[in-house]
């Protein structure tokens, strides 16, 4: 599966959108057409199955004080195969990255267990929307006690011993990016640690397939051996796949290029991070 960003004045994507929501909300759940779709400026995604067919959307919108979820909704033959929760983690890792203001939605009873699983707490009494029954929820940071411990280990002296300390607490909480994040960083000050850095980028990108940083970090590394220079290059694609206006990430695959002496391709990626940077 796979995972699309979609900006709303793309008008073929969009179709694609409006198609699922059609049928999920309009078709089987009976919701009035003019109450689910509105022309809202809001960031929308698809995601797609193994076969590239479309089987998912949903889209956020900044609302000022708060970013609200919403519109989350997979087709019914392929609902049970985990299309909506990716949707909801390639959001919110979108989120982590450009905001710190509170993250709600409205759920439909049905969906509730997947939003918790995801962070998200019930608040306030049941209403509805659409005549279908639904309950507020927010995003509950419950891992803000367990990031003041990891900022703790990075500032032990003693790199073994904050190693330790980093792999007690991916123990006991194995999808702490964070946690990987920060023990890759000190696996990387030891040439002799550099697969286990590779490692802990390799589980990130597990837990976080849309993040272009996550693949963009294990290229760096990548990098600097010539035995996984092919690595380094699927991974600065990829990378820029899902952050295509990230000037750095064409810069460095540049410097790659220029210093593999493919200078071609390195003044045509130098171009494109002056062209971004300019805008």
């Amino acid at each position: 599966m796979k995972v699309e960003r979609v900006k709303i004045t793309d008008q073929e994507k969009m179709a694609i959108v409006k198609e699922i929501r059609m049928q999920v909300f309009v078709v089987e759940q009976n919701v009035p057409y003019e109450e689910d779709w509105d022309e809202e400026e809001s960031e929308n995604y698809i995601i797609y199955n193994d076969q590239d067919i479309p089987v998912g959307t949903m889209r956020w919108r900044d609302l000022g004080d708060i970013i609200k979820i919403e519109r989350v909704s997979v087709l019914k033959e392929h609902r049970g195969r985990g299309y909506g929760e990716q949707l909801m983690r390639c959001a919110l890792d979108d989120l982590k990255l450009i905001t710190n203001k509170p993250i709600t939605l409205h759920s439909q009873l049905l969906a509730i267990p997947l939003y918790e699983r995801l962070g998200f707490e019930k608040y306030g009494e049941i209403f509805y929307e659409a005549e279908i029954p639904h309950y507020a929820m927010k995003l509950i940071d419950k891992h803000k006690k367990l990031k003041e411990l990891i900022n703790n280990a990075l500032e032990e002296e003693d790199n073994n011993k904050a190693i330790k300390q980093l792999s007690n607490i991916i123990e006991v909480n194995p999808h702490l990016i964070e946690a990987y994040y920060a023990r890759a960083s000190l696996y990387l000050e030891k040439e002799e640690t550099l697969e286990k850095a590779i490692a802990d980028h390799t589980k990130i990108i597990e837990l976080t397939p849309c993040d272009g940083f996550a693949y963009f970090f294990r290229a760096e590394i990548y990098a600097q051996n010539k035995a996984t220079h092919k690595e380094a290059i699927a991974d600065y694609n990829r990378a820029i796949e899902l952050e295509p206006e990230n000037a750095d990430f064409y810069f460095c695959r540049a410097e790659f290029y220029s210093d593999n002496k493919e200078e071609e391709k390195a003044e045509a990626d130098y171009l494109k991070a002056e062209e971004l940077e300019a805008k």
